[in-house]
């Protein structure tokens, strides 16, 4: 087995008490990817964190008469491995504020059902049409797609849930304005929708969704203070619980509260900021607050009980608010932080499930948090911090960096621009699934360098990448599926393509399931960031039908270097030392992991080894070169500029 590499190790002892003249735990040690670079300094800025939205604010800007269209459907390059299909559209471009919804299911005929967030309003007009939109793969991959019109609910809605029991009732949750949780429900057979809500004695926002079998779960979030709400239980934003036994139809845990998970240890939880599964009897839920900690509570019996809570990461500050203020005597010393107050967190933005033997796995983006000045209702964010952070029950003492935004052109930098805002870091947005044979499954979001658009935002897109062995080990670096699913990497198509906000249908069969937001500039319309205004963002589905053959190349656990590089002559030298004599296999592969050129395949001696790179006649562009010797593997960046 490969050796596991990019451990971040948890050195955080916590101190009993309050608030203390000495720092509460020391810093995290990050052992970093060696392929996740940082940012250029100048990108290295603190910003406003983001207000989270409801949906029901009202507009104040100024209205847009221009619409610019959809990005077209593109199709698969990758001859039936992959492809992508657009479900629908919509103007209103949030589909979350922090963790991924429920909103794919495949069914055993072949049919898949997709939802999201929609409105078809212009921007000026408040998005009062916005609710659920469904569609059906049958209607949008018609020779004349059909793509919805209008929301599933008689109310405006938001933040949209989509799950589908065992017996195939399909069920659709957002909510209200008014802090009522909304319920669609379609017994399978039938083709229309009932309306209902959800009982509630708490006014709640911001549900998430899963279903075990019958059993529907469904968490949300009394509404904070600064969204129009009130504290609940001594917590400014308490996550709540319910269980239905029947998809629906009658509720048997109402306003439910996870032991913990209330206000013993924690003073407020921001939207969006957890998750939930449930598979085979047991029920996970994750909290992901940036200025908490992230903590595992786990139920083995359905959420009637629950497990004393695991510490994922230990926020360094306990039960703390924005605006309540701190010191360098209340922090870890931290000499990465790009201030002395800045502290190291997770983004907000985070996936959970439960594998096939009920273990949990959670993928958390990176950030640090500046919460300063004080008393002035804002706290600050830095978006250009790269990483991509997996934890497993598996090995619950170790968080490993496992990906980010990529150093296309080997310079040991990431040349970014200007980072648009979406309350994450530069990899983030994650969204996961896992297969019956150990197979974990990743698609994230993630900023990529020296692809702007004219007025210097640079574009996010979606990535893919795969662990054949429930996280021991990740294939890398991962896929870009701007380029994977166009017909021609070079497209203006793939590179103009902003993509966010993806969701994974857990389970992975024969094949994986995703679908996510996508239109042609960076940022979002909601949040009045980059050059988005006004724009119809299309809602893309991916399905592999090759999921065992994700193609990457493996992490790195033999060191290589690579002179010259960049390469303009035509032969690079490759060096590596080898332990003892052992056949050796050197390839290599495009930015996709696809082979382009075997270099050598055979024995060589132990002690240095040195092999001459004919890159003659590669086109210009970044490729990896991998060396494969028994469970020893090496890959580094090679970048072609001939001249």
């Amino acid at each position: 087995m490969m050796h596991k590499l990019f451990r971040v190790t948890l050195l955080l002892a916590l101190v009993a008490g309050g608030y203390s003249a000495q720092a509460q735990s020391k810093a995290p040690v990050i052992h970093h990817n060696p392929n996740i670079k940082k940012v250029r300094p100048e990108a290295l800025k603190a910003v406003q964190m983001p207000k989270a939205m409801t949906g029901f604010e009202q507009f104040t800007g100024t209205p847009s008469n221009s619409i610019v269209p959809a990005v077209p459907q593109s199709k698969s390059m990758l001859r039936s491995a992959l492809t992508e299909e657009k479900t629908g559209s919509t103007t209103y471009d949030l589909q979350t504020n922090g963790t991924e919804n429920a909103r794919v299911h495949p069914f055993a005929n072949g049919e898949i059902g997709a939802a999201w967030t929609m409105s078809l309003q212009p921007e000026g007009g408040g998005w009062s049409d916005r609710g659920t939109g469904f569609n059906v793969q049958s209607k949008w991959n018609k020779a004349t797609p059909e793509y919805p019109t209008a929301r599933l609910e008689s109310v405006r809605t938001g933040f949209s849930n989509y799950v589908v029991t065992a017996s195939g009732t399909e069920i659709a949750i957002a909510h209200q304005g008014s802090g009522v949780l909304n319920i669609m429900r379609r017994p399978a057979g039938q083709s229309a929708w009932t309306s209902g809500t959800i009982p509630s004695n708490v006014a709640c926002l911001w549900s998430k969704a899963a279903v075990d079998g019958e059993n529907l779960y469904v968490m949300a979030l009394s509404i904070p203070t600064g969204s129009g709400g009130s504290e609940y239980l001594g917590m400014d934003g308490h996550p709540l619980l319910w269980r239905s036994p029947d998809g629906g139809v009658t509720w048997n845990i109402t306003d439910g509260i996870v032991p913990g998970l209330d206000s013993s240890a924690f003073a407020a939880i921001g939207p969006d900021s957890y998750a939930i599964d449930a598979r085979d009897g047991v029920v996970a839920v994750g909290v992901f607050d940036n200025y908490n900690d992230v903590k595992l509570f786990k139920s083995f019996d359905g959420g009637d009980t629950w497990e004393d809570p695991i510490v994922v990461f230990d926020f360094p500050l306990d039960k703390y608010v924005t605006d309540k203020g701190y010191t360098t005597n209340d922090i870890p010393a931290d000499s990465n932080a790009p201030d002395s107050l800045a502290i190291f967190t997770t983004d907000g933005s985070a996936s959970m499930l439960i594998d096939n033997t009920g273990y949990v796995h959670m993928w958390m983006g990176e950030t640090y948090v500046l919460d300063f000045p004080f008393d002035d209702g804002t706290s600050f964010y830095y978006p250009g911090i790269n990483g991509l952070i997996y934890w497993s029950e598996l090995d619950p003492g170790t968080l490993y960096e496992i990906t980010g935004s990529l150093d296309l052109n080997g310079n040991d930098t990431l040349d970014i621009n200007t980072v648009v805002g979406y309350g994450v870091g530069l990899s983030s947005m994650p969204a996961a699934a896992s297969d019956e044979n150990g197979g974990l499954y990743l698609v994230y979001s993630a900023t990529v360098e020296n692809l702007e658009d004219d007025a210097g935002n640079n574009y996010r897109h979606l990535y893919m990448m795969k662990s054949p062995d429930y996280g021991a080990t990740w294939y890398f670096p991962p896929v870009d599926l701007n380029y994977a699913t166009d017909t021609d990497p070079d497209s203006n198509l793939a590179k103009i393509s902003e993509a966010v906000y993806p969701s994974c249908y857990k389970k992975v069969t024969d094949k994986f399931h995703t679908v996510y937001q996508r239109d042609l500039t960076p940022g979002a319309a909601v949040l009045k960031t980059g050059t988005q205004a006004d724009e119809s963002a299309d809602i893309i589905y991916i399905g592999n039908a090759d999921v065992v053959g994700i193609k990457n190349v493996p992490v790195n656990n033999l060191e290589l270097s690579i002179n010259p590089n960049p390469v303009s002559e035509g032969l690079a030298q490759l060096a590596f030392e080898l332990k003892q004599s052992a056949k050796v296999q050197i390839d290599i592969m495009d930015v996709r992991g696809s082979l382009v050129r075997s270099v050598q395949n055979g024995n060589m001696n132990s002690g240095a080894n040195y092999v001459s790179l004919n890159v003659a006649g590669l086109q210009d562009g970044v490729y990896f070169v991998r060396v494969q010797s028994g469970n020893l593997t090496g890959t580094k960046k090679l970048v072609v500029l001939n001249r």
